[in-house]
């Protein structure tokens, strides 16, 4: 039994270690080469998978399909399941189903954010989010709550996982002030990198 306690203990250190929090010169150069990769990707494509969790109906819901994005064009996600359907975002401006939802200022404010998290620019930026930034080996785990109250009535926490190697997003969780949350996790993503 003593030898199984010593052996969890050392496996949780080890674990422990694998995520580490950057602070001071060392998280400003990591966000500074994040950014600098994060804005040499030209286009990317690939699969995402959506996990929504509502706290009211303690259910969840999961969809999948497509994105694809080419710099100074929209982001285009295409849900081919549970049904088909098609949302582009270009800058701030969001359509479903060719359908323009530019009024809704919430959805328009939710456009805006996950169109710079995905095109690079600022990783994130401190007039607008209070955040940590985390190296966890072969990616960077931001965790961020926003300090604007027009972004607090959207949400309360945005957590971006970027791949080290090129900047992509890998996974993003967005939880909205009521607890609701959605994950995407984005896979088999094929990036060109302008030169």
């Amino acid at each position: 039994m003593g030898l199984l306690v010593l052996l969890l203990a050392v496996w949780g250190a080890v674990c422990a270690q694998g995520t580490r929090e950057l602070t001071g010169k060392e998280r400003a150069t990591a966000v500074t080469e994040l950014e600098g990769k994060t804005k040499a990707i030209k286009s990317f494509t690939g699969q995402f998978r959506q996990t929504r969790t509502t706290t009211l109906l303690k259910e969840t819901v999961e969809s999948g399909g497509r994105i694809a994005f080419k710099r100074g064009g929209t982001i285009r996600w295409e849900y081919e399941k549970p049904q088909a359907k098609v949302i582009e975002i270009n800058g701030t401006t969001m359509s479903v189903d060719g359908v323009s939802n530019g009024r809704n200022r919430m959805a328009k404010g939710i456009a805006g954010m996950v169109s710079d998290m995905l095109q690079g620019g600022k990783v994130a930026d401190e007039k607008v989010f209070d955040f940590k930034l985390y190296d966890e080996g072969k990616t960077y785990n931001l965790k961020a709550k926003p300090k604007r109250r027009d972004m607090q009535r959207m949400m309360s926490a945005v957590d971006i996982t970027f791949a080290k190697s090129d900047g992509t997003v890998r996974k993003m969780v967005l939880t909205e002030k009521d607890g609701n949350s959605t994950t995407i996790e984005f896979e088999k993503m094929k990036v060109v990198i302008s030169e």
